[in-house]
């Protein structure tokens, strides 16, 4: 049976670039968990009281996730939610997800969970440098000032809320890591370290 290798961390943390790079040295198959996702097309306030309420990720109703991981898992191609990418099995399913073991659903396929160990300064940088180069490719102005509007909320709702989920999140999934990797270094280097650890 296929293993699935869980790859977590925060926004900008360098999840995708891992997963990407992983699926070109190895028999593997990158699944995304933002293809699935709809909590951030939920208002504000509804996080916040999810927050509240104890940040459960089994309230997650994530429909055909763990159908397909289980599918790829035992052979079977899918047809990717969201990008409609027909993706054939592998040896390894490389699966970016925030939710590592914790959503129990999905989780139960997961045979190795690796989180990405980065400052959440660094990772909002990122982020923001990732948007910022976005920005400069529009040519209208209006584009532009709609862009920094949209900035100027993106960081509101990261200050009053966006951030203690953050930190939520790694508290709820770093001890259940098999692996831990540091963010910090090259994507050479992360990528060498977690092929040492799967061969």
């Amino acid at each position: 049976m296929n293993k699935v290798i869980a790859i977590s961390g925060f926004p900008g943390s360098g999840k995708s670039s891992l997963s990407l790079e992983l699926s070109e040295r190895i028999s593997g198959v990158f699944l995304q968990y933002d293809h699935y996702q709809t909590i951030t097309e939920r208002p504000v306030h509804e996080v916040s009281s999810w927050m509240q309420d104890g940040a459960d990720y089994n309230d997650f109703v994530i429909p055909k996730l763990a159908e397909d991981i289980c599918k790829l898992k035992q052979g079977e191609s899918i047809s990717e939610a969201g990008s409609n990418r027909v993706l054939n099995s592998a040896d390894y399913i490389l699966f970016e997800t925030p939710l590592g073991r914790e959503h129990q659903e999905s989780g139960q396929y997961i045979d190795v969970l690796v989180w990405i160990e980065v400052p959440l300064d660094v990772a909002l940088a990122r982020n923001l440098k990732s948007f910022n180069n976005i920005f400069l490719s529009h040519e209208h102005l209006q584009q532009l000032k709609d862009d920094l509007g949209w900035m100027d909320m993106y960081l509101a709702n990261y200050l009053e809320h966006v951030r203690s989920m953050l930190i939520s999140q790694r508290e709820k999934l770093i001890n259940s890591a098999d692996i831990i990797l540091d963010g910090e270094t090259t994507l050479d280097s992360m990528t060498s370290d977690l092929m040492k650890v799967l061969s």
